[in-house]
């Protein structure tokens, strides 16, 4: 008897423990690579110049004047995210998200 009423608590309440472990995505300002910074409003050349090459590169939308990008990178630096993805708007970086 006590077996099913353990099961039965485990299945009810899991998914609420396990969501509440999970780390939330988390937009951040400034990211440090290396030894410089980079920061919302930098160029997508100069994150990849201080951050190196990306994992993935994505074209979200628009045409060679109005481009939407994202970069994608591990997250080494924060153990609770396991990607770094930084959002640009015709070059310009826009927002750095923190996700799993």
């Amino acid at each position: 008897m006590k077996i099913k009423q353990f099961a039965f608590i485990a299945i009810v309440f899991m998914p609420f423990l396990s969501a509440s472990h999970q780390a939330q995505a988390k937009t951040i300002r400034a990211h440090g690579c290396g030894q410089d910074f980079v920061r919302i409003g930098d160029s997508k050349w100069d994150v990849i110049a201080k951050c190196g090459e990306p994992l993935h590169t994505e074209v979200i939308s628009g045409d060679s004047q109005n481009k939407k990008e994202l970069l994608v990178y591990n997250a080494k630096l924060y153990p609770a995210h396991k990607k770094l993805i930084f959002s640009f708007e015709s070059g310009q970086l826009e927002e750095i998200k923190l996700t799993n």
